[in-house]
């Protein structure tokens, strides 16, 4: 049973549709040519990518950097996370941007429907005064109108004339427009009049294009960047991420070798110093030994000689080392951190905690300058960076000085120990104490020029063995196909939505319709016995079964007779009242057709009009409505004198007569009963056509005096609420013998209105003998 009920459901459901096919139809053809005119005219919008290839962290062991200092000095961040932001910083775009004309300037030829970007194309060239600002001119499009080719007019996107006076420039030459310095060129091009011309602001492009750039990783555990942009232009998008790429790579080397310059600057300083010193010992050195060219040294002098370079060196060391701290003291204190930073170990230092401090301070440096890049000074986590920084600075600084203190006993006593060994110089020959006063200045000078000399030799090969971490892979090309528009995917959108919405504004209407549209809406609503059915009379005719016999519609009256005969099988009834819920339904109609059918079978019948307020079945007779049911009711006549022939034979009607005061009290009456039993004894049928029983009470009277009560209905017209409304007085007893009509039903190829496929009663339908019923129709006419 619910597998039949699901199946009834699919059937009305596809009815439904059907029946409005038409719609569903243009739906779908507005739509189509919708996604035709978006394909058409849409500007294609391409993506354009890069691949970047970003270094892991080397090891140790194959660094230079690392091998000649144990520590990471020259290599800045490998953290694909850094990359991206450094990449997407406003500080790059806008340098890469500026470095791009194009980007300054744009260009468009406007069209009858589509306007078009003339990048590099442009018949004009607009050269701007870089010193010249006036946002009055920025981001506001300027028409250029080519007057000849020597002149033009600049003119606003309104047609208006840019300036109040005189409108006319020379090509080739500068202007002045409050402030606004520009210079316009032309190539001769005839095949634009006007060019539109944007003068874009650099801060807005800049942001503009962080916006469209999109860098990700193309794989979790891969060290490869993929950078993309979508843009109508995609020869400037090539030309922005080459670009864009290019400048990361050249700062990224740039970045790597300037703390190794620095380094190399710094011991540059250093050995200028002990250059000029070392020239002189040495020429001192050459014009003793010239001089006095048979000194030598005995083994206990040189073993004196040997003890104090030692000495000597020692004490040299700790000095180049105290020259660090001063200089990386003073590097702290002065908070000028643009510059690179020196490492300890470039002078040999060891200590671990310093080391550890300066590589920490360098790293924080880094994070800072990473996060102003994109954020600014105002920043809450660049305040906290520098908070941090300014905490390890104060660390650094404390244990310089502590470090400074602990070398300056060390030096101390160092000094101690070469003064005693300068005493046994004292006690050597003059000529001895001389030379090996020389000698120990030359050997500590060159010493130290050595060691200097080595270092810078391998900051200059840590520097020339820097190579950049970033890597291009795939130079910036376009990925296929525009992504917008897409034809084929509009269209499929196109024709979803062209049939899909018609469908569901049907539901949607279906569902929130409160009228009854089916016979299954009444079986649903109420249990009251249906006697049959009437379809929709498309012509001006109330007398269908006289003046169209042949008629879907007189068939439906004639079907329905014959069902009346099958009403009760124990009484016949002669007697039937027909009303409805409220006006409008159609009541008076199937009751002037009800009892022409009756009268066609030769049936006796008399059409009684009940309605004493609205009475509307003598003007379809054409007959005077003075003498009727009132006056009978009044006392003003007899039963005879108030009936008239009509032009149907074996029809008679009592007109309602004058319209009362008091219709109800008028039915109510004795003389009202008496009446209709008396027509009783004189006609085969009685048809009486009542008020609408949902607004008054009269037909709930005339019920009484009747065998049989119609109630008729109209498809797409009568509300359920009335319906739920009957069957309650149905149930409560107060409608007795009652059945109903269903009336008005507009009847297609695939049933009745939009609904199933019911013909008149029991099997007569709109569907003429001549005409063949489709396949289609059939299946849908199954129930």
């Amino acid at each position: 049973m619910h597998q039949q009920d699901n199946l009834q459901d699919l059937r009305k459901f596809i009815k439904k549709l059907l029946s409005r096919w038409y719609i569903i139809i243009l739906s779908t053809l507005v739509a189509l040519i919708i996604a035709f005119l978006i394909n058409r005219y849409t500007v294609p919008v391409y993506v354009v990518s890069a691949s970047i290839f970003v270094s892991e962290p080397k090891d140790a062991s194959n660094s230079v950097s690392e091998l000649l200092y144990g520590n990471e000095l020259f290599r800045n961040s490998d953290n694909l996370t850094n990359d991206i932001i450094l990449l997407k910083s406003f500080a790059h775009v806008y340098s890469t941007l500026s470095d791009l004309p194009y980007f300054r300037v744009f260009y468009f030829a406007e069209g009858n429907i589509l306007t078009k970007e003339l990048y590099k194309s442009s018949p004009i060239e607009v050269q701007i005064d870089s010193m010249s600002v006036n946002e009055k001119f920025e981001e506001t499009p300027i028409v250029c109108k080519i007057l000849d080719e020597k002149h033009y007019a600049l003119i606003t996107e309104d047609r208006e004339s840019l300036l109040d006076g005189k409108n006319k420039f020379e090509f080739k030459k500068w202007y002045d427009i409050e402030g606004f310095k520009f210079n316009i060129s032309y190539n001769n091009n005839d095949r634009f009049d006007e060019v539109k011309f944007i003068v874009n602001n650099r801060e807005k492009q800049t942001r503009k294009n962080i916006r469209k750039l999109n860098i990700a990783p193309i794989d979790r555990e891969a060290s490869i960047l993929k950078l993309s942009v979508e843009g109508e232009t995609p020869q400037r998008d090539i030309d922005f991420l080459n670009s864009l790429i290019h400048n990361y790579i050249a700062n990224g080397l740039e970045e790597k070798n300037l703390n190794a310059v620095k380094t190399i600057d710094f011991i540059n300083e250093q050995l200028n110093q002990i250059s000029d010193s070392l020239d002189n010992i040495e020429i001192r050195l050459e014009n003793f030994k010239m001089a006095n060219s048979d000194i030598n040294l005995s083994n206990e002098n040189s073993d004196l000689f040997n003890n104090l370079r030692t000495l000597d060196m020692e004490k040299s060391n700790l000095n180049v080392k105290q020259s660090y701290y001063k200089y990386l003291e003073k590097y702290i204190s002065d908070e000028d951190f643009s510059a690179g930073i020196v490492v300890p170990s470039i002078y040999g230092i060891d200590d671990p905690i310093l080391n550890k401090l300066v590589l920490d301070f360098v790293q924080l440096q880094q994070e800072i300058k990473l996060i102003h890049s994109r954020v600014g000074d105002s920043h809450p986590l660049i305040t906290s960076k520098k908070e941090k920084r300014k905490e390890l600075s104060d660390n650094i600084l404390e244990l310089i000085k502590n470090i400074k203190a602990s070398n300056n006993i060390k030096i101390s006593e160092l000094q101690k120990r070469i003064t005693e060994r300068e005493k046994s110089l004292k006690m050597l020959p003059g000529l001895e104490r001389q030379y090996i006063k020389i000698q120990r200045m030359n050997s500590l000078s060159e010493s130290l020029y050595l060691f200097l000399m080595e270092k810078r030799a391998e900051a200059g090969i840590a520097k020339s063995s820097n190579t950049p971490d970033v890597k291009l892979v795939d130079a910036a090309m376009v990925e296929g196909p525009p992504i917008k528009p897409q034809p084929l995917k509009n269209y499929m959108v196109g024709l979803f939505v062209g049939m899909v919405v018609p469908v569901l504004l049907i539901l949607l209407f279906e569902y929130f319709n409160d009228k009854i549209v089916y016979k299954e809406d009444l079986k649903e609503i109420t249990t009251i016995p249906f006697l049959g059915l009437v379809g929709h009379e498309p012509k001006d005719i109330n007398i269908v079964v006289v003046n169209n016999p042949k008629s879907g519609v007189a068939e439906s009256f004639r079907t329905i007779r014959s069902n009346i005969h099958y009403l009760s099988v124990d009484q016949e009834k002669k007697v039937f009242v027909l009303t409805s819920s409220i006006s409008g339904e159609g009541k008076t109609f199937c009751s002037i057709n009800l009892a022409g059918v009756f009268a066609q079978a030769g049936k006796k019948t008399l059409l009684i009009s009940a309605d004493l307020r609205r009475p509307k079945v003598y003007a379809d007779f054409e007959i005077n409505q003075d003498l009727g049911l009132t006056s009978y009711l009044s006392n003003n006549a007899t039963p005879e004198e108030i009936k008239q022939k009509t032009d149907i034979e074996n029809l008679d009607i009592i007109t309602c007569g004058i319209i009362p005061p008091n219709p109800s009290e008028l039915l109510l009456s004795e003389k009202m009963k008496i009446l209709v039993e008396q027509l009783r004894e004189q006609y085969d049928y009685i048809i009486i056509d009542s008020p609408p029983v949902g607004l008054v009470t009269d037909a709930l009277i005339l019920m009484n005096y009747a065998d049989h009560g119609i109630y008729i209905v109209r498809q797409n017209y009568t509300p359920k609420p009335l319906i739920e409304n009957m069957q309650e007085m149905y149930l409560s007893g107060k409608l007795k013998d009652v059945s109903i009509l269903f009336n008005d039903v507009k009847v297609t190829k695939y049933g009745y209105s939009y609904g199933y496929g019911y013909g008149y009663g029991y099997g007569y339908g709109y569907y003429s003998d001549d005409k063949k019923i489709s396949l289609l129709s059939k299946f849908l006419r199954k129930s």
